[in-house]
C-alpha cells in the first residue's frame, strides 16, 4: 500500500507480523495453565527498526483501523491510518488511507457474488470469493489499464490456511504450527485481510516459508527456505517472533530482526469474552 516505508511493510507482509473472518470457536485452542480466551492483535512491534502496526477494533471484533508508524531519531512518527467501514450485512464498504502528509485515499468496493471489486486513484482489484470469503484470485490493474495488470493465485489447507500463494512467476509456500493465530479471532472478511492489509495469520502461524521463481528464460531456480521461530502465550498466541535473513525473488534483504505482539481480549456484543 502506499505511502509505507518498503522495508517496514515488507517484513510485516511476509512474516505475519502479520477467513468468513470470524473463527470457529473449536479453533480456539485451550493451553496448559491458559484458558480459551480469544484474542485481538493491538500492536505488532519490530525491535530493530523500531516500527509499528497498530490496530482498533468495534464491538464485534472488526478491525476499524490500522495505522503503521516509523521510529526516526528515537520518536515514533505516524506514516498513515487505514479506515475501515461496514455496510449493514457486515461487509466491508468503504476503506479511507490517510497518509502524514495529508494526502488521502478512498477505496470504494462493489460486490457480485462472488467477486469484489476495489477500486482506488490508482489500482482496479477484481478479487475472486470462495463461498466462505476466502480470496481465490485476484487481479490487479494499473490506472484501469487491461494491458498493465497483475495476477495473484491463492490456496488453502483444510483449516483454512493459506498454504500456497503466487504472482508474476513467484511462487511462496508455508508450513504451519498448531497454535492460535495472530488474526484467530479478527472478525473482519479474509479477503480484506489478506488483499489489502496483507494479514494471512489467520487460522495458525507459519513457521517456514518456502519462495522459488522462474528466471526470464522459464526456468525454475533452486527454492529457498526461511524458518519462523515463535514464542506463545498461555493461550497460545504468538507474543514474539523471529526472523532470519530473507532475501525474496529480487528484492532487498531484509535484516534478522526479532517482532512483538500485544493483544486485548476480543468482545462478544460488547462483552469481554
Amino acid at each position: 500500500m502506499k505511502n509505507i516505508s518498503s522495508y517496514f511493510k515488507l517484513c510485516l507482509v511476509l512474516v505475519c507480523l502479520l477467513f468468513v473472518a470470524c473463527s470457529d470457536d473449536n479453533s480456539i485452542q485451550n493451553f496448559p495453565g491458559g484458558t480459551s480466551a480469544q484474542l485481538l492483535p493491538v500492536k505488532i512491534s519490530g525491535e530493530k527498526n523500531g516500527g509499528q502496526k497498530v490496530f482498533v477494533y468495534d464491538d464485534y471484533n472488526r478491525l476499524i483501523s490500522c495505522s503503521y508508524f516509523s521510529k526516526l531519531d528515537k520518536n515514533l512518527s505516524k506514516i498513515s491510518e487505514l479506515k475501515i467501514q461496514y455496510d449493514a450485512l457486515g461487509r466491508v464498504e468503504k476503506a479511507t488511507q490517510e497518509s502524514s502528509e495529508g494526502e488521502s485515499y478512498i477505496y470504494t468496493i462493489t460486490y457480485d457474488e462472488l467477486q469484489i471489486v476495489v477500486q482506488d486513484k490508482y489500482y482496479t482489484r477484481y478479487i475472486d470469493i470462495d463461498t466462505q470469503g476466502r480470496v481465490l484470485k485476484m487481479k490487479q490493474y494499473y490506472a484501469n489499464n487491461r494491458d498493465a495488470s497483475i495476477e495473484f493465485n491463492y490456496q488453502y489447507d483444510q483449516k483454512g490456511n493459506l498454504i500456497k500463494n503466487d504472482f508474476n512467476n513467484n511462487y511462496y509456500s508455508y508450513t504451519y504450527d498448531d497454535h492460535n493465530g495472530i488474526y484467530s479471532s479478527v472478525n473482519t472478511p479474509q479477503w480484506f485481510l489478506v488483499t489489502m492489509l496483507d494479514a494471512t495469520l489467520i487460522y495458525n502461524n507459519y513457521i517456514q516459508i518456502q519462495v522459488s521463481f522462474f528466471d526470464e528464460n522459464g526456468k525454475e531456480q533452486t527454492p529457498t527456505t526461511f524458518k519462523i521461530t515463535h514464542t506463545y502465550n498461555e493461550n497460545g498466541y504468538p507474543v514474539k517472533y523471529h526472523v532470519p535473513n530473507m532475501t525474496f525473488c529480487g528484492t532487498p534483504p531484509l535484516p534478522e530482526s526479532d517482532f512483538r505482539v500485544e493483544y486485548q481480549e476480543a468482545k462478544v456484543m460488547g462483552v469481554y469474552f
